[in-house]
């Protein structure tokens, strides 16, 4: 499955809801992002569920507020992006890691999570610039004061 010159970077039991469902380990290495799933108890085969190159991902992002989702879209080949759902631990770690790799590649762009459209509304006031440097939470966007190492809001490693 993997090269001599690939290493794996990260690795986890996951799974996968959409496009394909299933479970496995995913693993990320220098080069690609795979979900194998293992089956048979005397013949074991291996089955990829997700095989993605880092040039494929177009976007990474983490979804949801208690169960958190790593939301990875990647290009096919017609030209069109689909979004894959998987179920990893610690997904703002994934997100970050695939961000730093394609960085190193030459870049990706960024996509925010999505903001219901609910609280677009009740945004009435646009808050003025702090005069002390902040940062923002990678997984949910929750304002962090400059130490935080981890967020207040979701946990997340920061």
């Amino acid at each position: 499955m993997f090269g001599p010159d690939e290493p794996v970077l990260l690795s986890r039991h996951a799974s996968i809801e959409q496009p394909v469902s299933g479970n496995g380990m995913l693993y990320l290495t220098d080069r690609r992002l795979i979900l194998i799933h293992r089956s048979g108890v005397l013949r074991k085969t291996e089955t990829p569920l997700l095989d993605l190159t880092l040039d494929e991902i177009s976007y990474v992002r983490v979804e949801g507020t208690l169960w958190k989702v790593l939301v990875i879209g990647a290009r096919t080949q017609g030209g069109r992006v689909v979004a894959y759902k998987v179920h990893a631990q610690n997904p703002g770690v994934w997100k970050a890691q695939i961000y730093s790799l394609k960085g190193s590649l030459g870049g990706i762009r960024f996509i925010p999570p999505r903001t219901p459209p609910s609280s677009l509304n009740q945004a009435s006031h646009i808050a003025q610039p702090a005069q002390q440097a902040t940062k923002f939470c990678i997984d949910c966007g929750h304002r962090l004061p400059p130490e935080a190492a981890f967020c207040s809001s979701c946990g997340g490693p920061q």
